[in-house]
C-alpha cells in the first residue's frame, strides 16, 4: 500500500475535504505522483462527487472520516466499519476502500474484507499490500490454494526483505493448517498425600440408634497416605475431507494413582476414543466414542462405554458456547460383589466460554444434569 496510509498522511486526507470546499482545488491524493495509476483514476472519481457537494455537506462528511479515523486508530473496528461504509456510499476512494476491508477482516467479516480487496485489485492490481491482506483473509477462511496464489504473485514482483518475510510467515501458517494429520502427546507426573484413602469413618466406637454399637474395621476406617500419581495422554487427527473441514480424532489416555504403604488402594484408569470431527468457521461439532478400564489395588474394577456428542459455535472470536450429551455405561467385573453398581449415566452440560487476549486466557462456566441410574436404588 502506498505510503500514504500512515496516520499523519491519512489525516492530511481528512483535510483534504476542507481545503477542496474553500479553494476549489483538487485533492492531494489524487495528485500524489507516488500514487498507482488506478488509485488515481478512482480518487478523481471522488472529487468529481465532492464537486456536487456543498461547503456543509462536505464539512459534515469531514467530521465523519475524522470520528472513523479515530476509532480505527483506536482499533475499534467492529464501530468504524459502519462509519467508513456509510462514508462510502456518499463518496468512495481507494484508502476508503481500504478502511473497510481492514475493519471488516479485524471484526471477523471476512466475506466483507474479501469483497472490497477484491474490487482494490480489479481496479489497480499493482498493490501488492492490498493482496498480501487478501491472502490473510483467504487464509483466515480456510482457502489455502487462493492465499498461496496471491502470495506467489506478490513474490513475482521482487518485494523487498520485510514483505518476503511477512510472506514466508503466512506460507509456514499455510503449510501447517494444509498437513492432513496432527498428532500430540503429554504426560505429568507427581506426590500426593491422602487423610483418608478409603473415604472411611475415624478408627472407634460408635453408637447406633437404639443403643447398639459399630467399631470399623481396620481397613474400612480413615487411613492416611501418601503417593505418585501420574497422567499420560495423546492424539492423532487426521483430516479425511477438505481441510479442516471433516476430520478422525483417535487418542487414549492413562491415570494411575499409587500409594506407598496401601497398595490395595491404588487406582488404575486406561482410556481410549475415537470418533469423527467436523468444523467449519464458527463451529466446531464432536462425537467420540469411549472405552474405559479401571483397576482398584490389584483386581479389574470396571468397564465403562461412553458416547459424547457436543458442539461449540462461536459467536465471535470473544465468545463461545458448548452443548454436550454424554450416555455413559459402566459395568463391574465382581458380580457376587458389585453387581448392584452397574449402571447408566445422562449427562446434560451446557458451558459457555470467554476468550482473552488473543486467546491466551479462557473462563468458562459450565451447568450440568446428571441422572445415574445403577441396578441398586442405593447406588442411584
Amino acid at each position: 500500500m502506498p505510503t500514504h496510509l500512515t496516520r499523519t498522511a491519512i489525516n492530511g486526507f481528512v483535510l483534504v475535504f476542507i481545503l477542496f470546499s474553500l479553494a476549489g482545488a483538487g485533492p492531494v491524493l489524487a495528485q500524489e505522483t507516488s500514487d498507482p495509476p488506478g488509485y488515481k483514476v478512482k480518487n478523481q472519481e471522488a472529487v468529481q462527487k465532492l464537486r456536487l457537494m456543498s461547503k456543509q455537506e462536505i464539512d459534515n462528511l469531514d467530521a465523519i472520516i475524522s470520528q472513523a479515523l479515530e476509532l480505527y486508530y483506536d482499533r475499534k473496528y467492529t464501530a468504524a466499519l459502519p462509519v467508513f461504509l456509510d462514508i462510502a456510499d456518499k463518496v468512495e476512494t481507494m484508502d476508503i476502500m481500504f478502511w473497510i476491508g481492514t475493519s471488516a477482516a479485524r471484526s471477523g467479516k471476512l466475506d466483507l474484507a474479501k469483497e472490497q480487496y477484491e474490487k482494490m485489485l480489479q481496479i489497480d492490481p499493482s498493490l501488492d499490500r492490498v493482496r498480501l491482506e487478501l491472502a490473510t483473509v483467504y487464509f483466515a477462511m480456510g482457502k489455502n490454494d487462493a492465499a498461496r496464489k496471491e502470495l506467489e504473485t506478490v513474490k513475482a514482483g521482487d518485494p523487498p526483505a520485510q514483505v518476503m518475510a511477512s510472506i514466508q510467515r503466512l506460507e509456514k501458517a499455510i503449510e501447517e493448517r494444509s498437513r492432513k494429520y496432527a498428532w500430540n502427546v503429554r504426560a505429568s507426573a507427581g506426590w500426593i498425600w491422602d487423610d483418608n484413602i478409603t473415604s472411611g469413618p475415624d478408627a472407634g466406637v460408635y453408637t447406633l440408634p437404639g443403643g447398639s454399637t459399630f467399631t470399623p474395621a481396620p481397613g474400612s476406617s480413615k487411613i492416611r497416605d501418601d503417593g505418585f500419581v501420574a497422567t499420560v495422554t495423546g492424539n492423532y487427527l487426521y483430516d479425511i475431507g477438505d481441510p479442516k473441514s471433516f476430520m478422525w480424532n483417535t487418542g487414549a489416555n492413562v491415570y494411575s494413582k499409587t500409594y506407598r504403604n496401601f497398595g490395595e488402594y491404588d487406582y488404575l484408569a486406561a482410556n481410549i476414543y475415537t470418533g469423527p470431527w467436523w468444523t467449519n468457521r464458527d463451529g466446531i461439532a464432536k462425537v467420540p466414542f469411549n472405552y474405559t478400564t479401571t483397576y482398584y489395588g490389584s483386581d479389574r474394577l470396571s468397564y465403562l462405554m461412553s458416547v459424547d456428542p457436543s458442539y461449540e459455535h462461536f459467536f465471535s472470536p470473544l465468545f463461545s458456547l458448548r452443548g454436550a450429551y454424554t450416555y455413559k455405561d459402566e459395568r463391574y467385573f465382581n458380580e457376587s460383589r458389585a453387581a448392584d453398581l452397574d449402571s447408566i449415566s445422562h449427562i446434560i452440560e451446557l458451558a459457555p466460554s470467554f476468550y482473552f487476549q488473543n486467546r491466551r486466557h479462557i473462563l468458562t462456566a459450565r451447568l450440568g444434569y446428571d441422572h445415574h441410574t445403577a441396578k441398586s436404588h442405593t447406588f442411584s
